[in-house]
Order: C-alpha cells, then structure tokens, then sequence
C-alpha cells in the first residue's frame, strides 16, 4: 500500500482553483472536462496528504480511515468512495468518475473563505463569474508553483515545495499552459515532469491518472 507524503497546506484544490482563473476577469484556462479532472485529482491528493485515502497496488484507491474530514468538498468524495464499498477502483477511474462533482464544491468552499465572489457579468446578465476578492492574493499560487517549475530538482533530489510541485504537475497534466504564458509549453512539460520524476509514488499515480483520462476523453470525442 502506498501512502502520501505530508504537506501542511492541504488545500491543493482550491490553488488549482485559482490557478486556472484570471485573478482580475475570473476567466477560465480549461474547458469544463479537463478543469473537472485537474480537480478530482487535487482532491484526491489533499485526502492522500490527510491520511484519508491510500493507493494499493495497481493505484487502486482505498479509505483508511472510517471518519469524515468536516470538509465538504472532501468528505463528498469519501461519501463517493465509502458508497462502492468493498469494491475498489484506480485512482484514474475515481478522477472519471468525480469529474463533474466538484468545481461547484470547490468555488463553495473559496467563497466560504472570502477569497472569490459571484458577480454578475452586466446590469442586465443572468449570467454570473467567479472572480477574486483580492487579485493580489489570487495571484500568488500561481506565482509559488511558478517559482518552483522554473527551478526543478536535481537527480535524486525532492522537490523543493512539493505542495507547488504537484500543482505544477497537475497543471501540466491539464496542459492549461493558458494558466502559465510566461513558461514556453515545452519548457513547463519538460520541467514538470523532472518534477513528477521525484514525487511519491501515490502522488505520481494521481497526475498520470489526468493525463491518461484526459487522453481516454479525447479519443471518446474522435469516434
């Protein structure tokens, strides 16, 4: 079995969150899908960070704990996950499957903590955005992953922030370079993956789980 390292900041979700918004417009770097499979994905690895979860061999997922988080967006997914019991699945089928539960979770719980808000697009919109409270603080996750991306690990060597370290590779799992324009795409892939070289190895298996659903997605479209 195969359990997380351990990060103090378990909030993995909401920076992707934020990372993947305009800090001032609110605009999106993803489309629907690959936004909703960058966020099971962190969700899953806060629960990792948490001890809530553990990937057995195959990267299959397991609970390991019988208690709840208090955290609405985490414990949706344990309820998700507690609901198939006994039967287990990957942890690639678990990010198919949550795909489209927890962007709404997940904004829910950044206006919770008053770090987004919901405006409407004009006087006489129905439609509304997601847009940061503070751009400025928006801003900085994107600026901490950034700083680590640039500067990847030597051979054998941790990351230097694995918290950033695994956005960053989520982030380049989703391929939404659109999030990072100041890095070439060739530089941010290649970068990113001496980041994912040097991972855990649970960690590992949930951003490769993006990049091969994300793959699995695009050649449903193409039949």
């Amino acid at each position: 079995m195969s359990t997380f390292s351990v990060s103090d900041r378990f909030a993995v979700a909401d920076e992707l969150f934020l990372i993947g918004h305009h800090e001032y417009t609110g605009k999106r770097h993803a489309g629907d899908e690959v936004f909703g499979l960058g966020l099971a994905a962190a969700v899953l690895i806060e629960l990792g960070w948490q001890r809530a979860i553990a990937l057995e061999e195959g990267a299959v997922l397991v609970r390991t704990t019988p208690t709840f988080t208090g955290d609405p967006v985490l414990d949706h997914v344990l309820g998700k996950v507690a609901a198939q019991e006994p039967v287990t699945h990957p942890a690639a089928s678990w990010i198919d499957y949550l795909r489209e539960d927890l962007y709404l979770l997940v904004a829910e719980r950044l206006k919770r903590q008053a770090v987004i808000e919901e405006v409407q697009r004009g006087v006489l919109s129905r439609q509304s955005r997601l847009v940061a409270v503070n751009p400025f603080t928006a801003a900085r996750p994107r600026s901490l992953m950034l700083g680590v991306l640039r500067d990847p690990p030597g051979r054998r060597q941790p990351p230097a922030d694995a918290h950033y370290a695994v956005l960053a590779g989520l982030v380049a799992a989703m391929e939404m370079w659109e999030a990072i324009p100041t890095v070439g795409p060739d530089e941010a892939a290649y970068n990113s993956a001496l980041l994912l070289d040097r991972m855990h190895p649970a960690e590992q298996a949930i951003i490769k789980g993006v990049s091969t659903t994300k793959a699995a997605l695009a050649r449903r479209v193409r039949r």
